[in-house]
């Protein structure tokens, strides 16, 4: 049985329903003195509770309807397509190396694999030291990290393509500092904006870019605000801050027993 059609109208049917049972309470109060003297006593007691009977009603309808406009907003968010990222960035210990110059150097790996019917767009990926980006290859000894360099941008990824996989070598010292970041292009409305994980190469706690309510109309305000005024007010208020922060995301695996399969 199809009944799309039944969750498509059913918020629209609860709203008609809320206005007319709302302007069925309205008239009731207008009109109660009129109609009390037109009927019996069960009457006057309807005219009398009926109002606020119905506007409970009326809350009642109106609720129902944010459920299931809140049910068809997800709904339209997991039918664009979900995805998952194996997101894994780690030092190897032990695995060090102390060069010529003096100092020593650790390996570490990173690897991102992408499941789910999803194709992201721009994906990248890169490390950064106390918040500023580096390029192993270009930073640091050139020997060890030889092929190093940073992974092109997927200009696409699907779950159908090759991992992406990354080894270089870091001084031992920078390892604890460096986090590596994985990002990649998401849409909004009519335009796009970028979203980001990262984690650390010493722990395996994952961070997830939020942008702040309202960043774009921030955004707008400080960039006016950086031209106009006086040079006081552009330094202050116009000023570049950031537009959201790194939180910290819950990354637990479904244990055995609580999915689907070997259920008795």
């Amino acid at each position: 049985m199809n009944t799309s059609w039944l969750r498509r109208d059913l918020s629209t049917l609860l709203v008609v329903v809320s206005a007319a049972v709302l302007m069925l309470a309205t008239v009731l109060s207008w009109f109660g003195s009129w109609l009390r003297a037109a009927v019996g006593d069960v009457g006057s007691w309807l005219i009398d509770t009926g109002p606020g009977l119905l506007t409970q009603l009326v809350s009642i309808a109106t609720l129902l309807a944010l459920l299931v406009a809140w049910r068809q907003l997800v709904l339209s968010r997991n039918q664009a397509g979900g995805r998952l990222f194996q997101f894994n960035a780690w030092r190897h210990d032990g695995a060090d190396s102390e060069e010529d110059d003096g100092i020593t150097y650790q390996y570490c790996t990173v690897r991102v694999t992408l499941t789910g019917p999803r194709v992201l767009h721009n994906v990248n990926v890169h490390i950064e030291i106390d918040g500023v980006q580096r390029d192993p290859k270009r930073d640091f000894h050139p020997r060890l990290n030889g092929s190093a360099a940073t992974p092109e941008v997927r200009h696409t990824m699907a779950s159908t393509d090759d991992p992406i996989g990354w080894a270089f070598w870091l001084p031992l010292d920078l390892v604890p500092r460096t986090k590596c970041v994985l990002s990649w292009v998401e849409t909004i409305g009519d335009g796009v904006r970028t979203a980001a994980v990262r984690q650390p190469l010493t722990t395996a706690d994952v961070e997830q870019w939020r942008w702040y309510v309202g960043h774009r109309h921030r955004g707008h305000f400080r960039h006016w605000a950086s031209k106009h005024g006086p040079q006081w007010f552009r330094r202050s208020i116009g000023k570049p801050r950031p537009l959201g922060k790194y939180v910290k995301i819950a990354t637990e695996n479904i244990r055995d027993g609580e999915g689907p399969f070997g259920q008795p």
